[in-house]
């Protein structure tokens, strides 16, 4: 009865963290290059939350670049980027939009992220732990489809 229970607790939580996160997609992401060290490191392991409102100047996102209109299919096919928010601004269409910047780059992403494509902010990081992560997608050759069989 305890191994069961040892195998059910874990699974519930893991199965729910979308919903503790209040995320449409898995709120975790892997940390890949040296765009943000010092803050964070290749292959850690980032949990992300919904932002509450506008998020503030400093704060470090995970977002999507590029969109295709489908926020799931998205968080999918295109590159996840983890970077700190250092402005923003408004489109003609009154739609928000945020300035992105890497801690270790000299200068913002050449880029602006529409609100719309923001996944989290980062609430936690673990040191390391998206290694095993990283080097199955990296050694799969389905790009992906390996996170996507990971994280269900």
């Amino acid at each position: 009865m305890l191994i069961l229970v040892m195998i059910i607790v874990p699974v519930v939580v893991l199965a729910s963290l979308p919903l503790i996160a209040r995320t449409s997609t898995y709120p975790v992401a892997v940390v890949s290059g040296s765009s943000m060290v010092p803050a964070l490191h290749n292959g850690d392991l980032v949990f992300y939350t919904a932002p509450h409102g506008p998020v503030k100047n400093g704060t470090i996102i995970v977002f999507v670049q590029g969109e295709t209109g489908f926020a799931s299919l998205d968080s999918l096919l295109k590159p996840i980027v983890i970077h700190r928010v250092v402005g923003f601004g408004y489109e003609p269409d009154g739609s928000l939009y945020y300035e992105t910047k890497g801690d270790n780059n000299a200068g913002t992403d050449p880029f602006v992220t529409p609100a719309s494509s923001i996944l989290g902010v980062d609430s936690a990081a673990v040191p390391y732990a998206g290694l095993p992560i990283q080097f199955l997608h990296d050694h799969s050759g389905c790009g992906h489809v390996s996170l996507l069989l990971l994280w269900g």
